[in-house]
């Protein structure tokens, strides 16, 4: 029987850009494990063209030597019916991280947009980010990644498609100052999203802006973790969680396999 370990990634962007190719190739990092969680943006499922993709996971997770565990993401919002998850007791809460902006993901062209379907959810509900549920808060980004769309069809490999996707990255050239700032930002605003909603929490771990790093907690609040991507330039981390400790691996890729490297830092979780 593999060991009690539930193993965390995010972001493998199946098929997409420049993000995981084939699902054989995560083979090694079921090695050892109980459980793997993939936290938001496994795929994109907003384009009508996606169901081949969303078909594909499925059956990747059928075939899946142990339990696999989807979380939904800004470009899979109705992948799975989980936007957050807890662990080891309420010390670690994972989730994917765009419900840490108001416009999800203020370095996109598409920010101004995404701002007014997540404040038009939010009216629905009657809520705003003070003093909403995080149910309710988590449900309104969904709605409005949902009404969003795709900016492009994920199944377009071409060389167009991917210069037309690099260009929609890359320019305007303020997009490029918007992503320095959030990757900034992004620790203090998931520290700061978890002293409100999940006060419990000694690990933040989230995906969404593809910066791996740990930032480990000072005089007070939570150590976040921020678990990268499969696409470059940073790569991507995995987060491994057991009954007495959390790991933080690098995902090392050997050929066509992603593995799990050597252990960059770990933490006891016993109280």
């Amino acid at each position: 029987m593999p060991a009690r370990v539930i193993r965390i990634l995010s972001d493998l962007h199946y098929r997409d850009r420049a993000g995981l190719q084939h699902f054989e190739s995560l083979a090694p990092l079921f090695n050892g494990i109980s459980h793997l969680v993939l936290n938001g943006d496994t795929l994109e499922a907003r384009h009508p063209h996606s169901t081949e993709l969303i078909t594909e996971v499925r059956r990747f997770i059928d075939r899946a030597p142990v339990p696999v565990t989807l979380v939904a993401g800004n470009h899979d919002p109705e992948i799975s019916n989980q936007a957050e998850l807890s662990f080891a007791g309420g010390l670690v809460w994972a989730t994917h991280g765009d419900i840490f902006w108001d416009s999800a993901a203020p370095w996109s062209r598409y920010a101004r947009l995404m701002a007014r379907l997540i404040s038009e959810e939010r009216r629905r509900r009657k809520i705003t980010a003070e003093n909403g549920s995080l149910v309710d808060l988590l449900s309104a980004h969904q709605a409005a990644h949902v009404r969003s769309g795709a900016p492009h069809d994920p199944l377009l490999q071409d060389r167009k498609a991917h210069l037309r996707r690099l260009a929609s990255t890359l320019l305007p050239p303020t997009q490029i100052i918007r992503m320095l700032q959030a990757w900034r930002e992004g620790p203090a605003r998931a520290r700061t999203w978890a002293q409100r909603h999940r006060p419990d929490a000694r690990f933040v771990l989230f995906g969404h802006i593809h910066y791996p790093g740990v930032w480990k907690a000072g005089s007070g609040g939570a150590t976040v973790i921020n678990t990268g991507s499969f696409e470059p330039p940073f790569g991507g981390l995995c987060v491994d969680i057991s009954t007495t400790s959390l790991a933080v691996r690098a995902i090392v890729r050997e050929g066509k396999e992603y593995r799990p490297g050597p252990i960059r830092c770990e933490f006891p979780l016993a109280n």
